[in-house]
């Protein structure tokens, strides 16, 4: 399994994973919270995932000196357009993890076939994002793990 954060360039990006969905931001010392992202990843190499993962967010949670947000904004869009699956895992909290880029991007992937999407069902103003999923006939799921399974099972 090959872990590429925020800026780094991956070797083969066949069988990847891109993991879209909030993130903290940077204290005032640039330290950055964990996320959903490392219950992901521990889940991804528990099934036994060989492929490659592109997380969004500064390795070791420390801000990169070559950082930008013009840079970062490209890194993502480079990304998610050269990955095979997109999981939206939303677990939005309006105070700490609003998701408001995610809505963007979700909108832009709706009909790309390739996302799976979800978040658990205690969190906050998703209800339009299910719905859009159901009509559009993708499942929403409210476990990672299932989310990540079905993903696996996709790409096999």
């Amino acid at each position: 399994m090959e872990i590429i954060y925020t800026l780094e360039e991956e070797k083969n990006s066949k069988d990847s994973i891109y993991l879209a969905g909030p993130t903290y931001r940077p204290d005032e010392n640039g330290n950055q919270k964990s996320g959903w992202r490392e219950e992901a990843i521990n889940i991804l190499e528990e099934l036994n995932f060989n492929g490659t993962i592109f997380v969004p967010e500064c390795r070791g949670g420390k801000a990169l000196k070559n950082w930008s947000y013009k840079r970062q904004v490209r890194w993502e869009i480079n990304k998610m357009s050269d990955c095979g699956v997109i999981l939206f895992w939303i677990p939005r909290d309006m105070k700490e993890l609003p998701a408001l880029t995610t809505n963007t991007e979700f909108g832009e992937y709706l009909y790309s076939e390739k996302i799976v999407t979800g978040a658990p069902e205690d969190s906050e103003n998703n209800r339009y994002l299910e719905e859009r999923c159901r009509l559009q006939g993708i499942t929403w799921h409210n476990n990672l793990k299932d989310a990540i399974e079905e993903i696996l099972n996709n790409l096999t």
